[in-house]
């Protein structure tokens, strides 16, 4: 078993988890998440998302590391989901990388519905840094079709983008 200084190697001494505002909604959720300082982000309403991602952006330019799960949400159907942008656009304008992971094992570890983790073996891989070639929209895309190919390649799941 690995130590707990080799459990949290893999994120900064300054980091806040990003989680999607219905979490807000649901109390198991809610409660940890809050009390881990994370910041909570609208998906649905265009405006408030864009304020989101200017708030993710100061932070980030402050060097507050965003541990993000681009996809969004988690569902029982295996495939990685396409990713969100919001991320990705706050760290271009930020100018810092974004350090894809992968995590293997969820599905199986929380299965979709459930309120209680199963028994599993859970991997972690972090992957060498993406680093932004610009501040703009095309320089986020860069940065997220980059990732999510790494962790794709990765994950042992296939492509939920294609029919």
């Amino acid at each position: 078993m690995a130590s707990s200084h080799e459990q949290s190697a893999a994120l900064p001494a300054r980091f806040a988890f990003v989680a999607k505002q219905e979490l807000l909604a649901h109390p198991l959720a809610a409660i940890p998440l809050k009390r881990l300082g994370a910041v909570f982000v609208e998906r649905f309403d265009t405006v408030r998302g864009v304020e989101d991602t200017h708030a993710l952006e100061r932070r980030a330019g402050a060097g507050n590391a965003l541990v993000v799960f681009a996809e969004g949400t988690f569902r029982e159907p295996p495939g990685v989901l396409p990713f969100r942008m919001g991320a990705f656009l706050a760290a271009a304008r930020a100018d810092v990388p974004v350090i894809p992971v992968t995590l293997s094992g969820t599905r199986r570890l929380l299965p979709d519905l459930s309120l209680w983790p199963r028994y599993s073996k859970l991997t972690v891989t972090v992957h060498p840094p993406i680093i932004p070639a610009g501040a703009n929209w095309h320089a986020a895309l860069v940065l997220r079709d980059t990732a999510r190919a790494v962790i794709l390649a990765q994950s042992g799941e296939p492509d939920a983008t294609v029919r």
